[in-house]
């Protein structure tokens, strides 16, 4: 019908990849989380947070000019505890969905939010907790990846940000750290010295919590002996939520230079 050629069809984070290569502004499409310096040509790690966990990862080689991007399956890894309060997380997140195994994918991912909410709704906090929002919860029986979900998921970001509901606020808490720890475990495997760039829409939605308290940083360096490692790895919280179709561009950008 649209007499196409040729066409490519592209991974989200090989979109993501091609993306942070392109032309991107400090401020305005990325942040800069800590002061460390990118190596030259060094390897960058991409991961984010959204429908499920990605990852990639970029790497360069002399002979190449641009830089050949690897996509990863990394964030369906076992979600492995590091404090007894995450493994009674882990053990209440397994009993939900009705099975052993358990990825940090489920977890740092839209649908871990409601099943963290619920987790710490059981353990009685005596705080503060915004009436509507936990009727909604407790109401809840569809799928974790349902538009009902999506809005309540919403709805805990906005109130957790706002102030408005300090078990949503904790939920966003647990979240972050966690991003932090799987964030450091991919980091040691790869050494981005290049850069570790954070998106997808919950690293865009949870951006301001990221940058004003420690959580994130203090959790991606709590790593045995080799914080001192990781803090030499440049962090970039890439804002833009149209990374995708700008890596998409540049893709073809290339592609039309190469056939040219």
């Amino acid at each position: 019908m649209f007499k196409i050629k040729k066409f490519f069809l592209l991974n989200d984070f090989t979109c993501n990849g091609y993306g942070i290569q392109s032309d991107l502004k400090i401020n305005e499409d990325y942040i800069v989380l800590n002061d460390a310096k990118a190596q030259e040509w060094g390897t960058k790690l991409i991961i984010g947070p959204g429908t499920g966990l990605g990852m990639g990862y970029l790497i360069k080689e002399e002979s190449n000019k641009y830089y050949t991007i690897g996509v990863s399956e990394g964030g369906n890894q076992d979600f492995t505890p590091k404090t007894l309060d995450n493994f009674y997380l882990r053990e209440y997140f397994k009993k939900y969905l009705g099975y052993d195994e358990l990825s940090n994918g489920t977890v740092l991912s839209g649908k871990g939010l409601i099943i963290i909410y619920k987790y710490l709704q059981s353990q009685n906090y005596i705080i503060n907790i915004d009436k509507e929002l936990e009727e909604k919860i407790n109401n809840f029986n569809e799928s974790l990846i349902s538009p009902t979900a999506n809005k309540i998921n919403i709805e805990l970001v906005e109130k957790g940000l706002n102030g408005k509901c300090e078990l949503s606020k904790k939920v966003l808490e647990y979240f972050i750290g966690i991003f932090g720890d799987v964030a450091g475990d991919a980091s040691l495997l790869c050494l981005p010295t290049g850069g570790l760039y954070l998106v997808g829409g919950l690293s865009i939605a949870l951006q301001d919590m990221i940058i004003n308290n420690n959580i994130f940083m203090e959790h991606y360096l709590n790593k045995d002996n080799f914080g001192f490692l990781l803090k030499t790895f440049p962090i970039y919280l890439v804002k833009n939520k149209n990374i995708g179709m700008k890596g998409a561009a540049e893709f073809a950008r290339r592609l039309l230079l190469k056939e040219n």
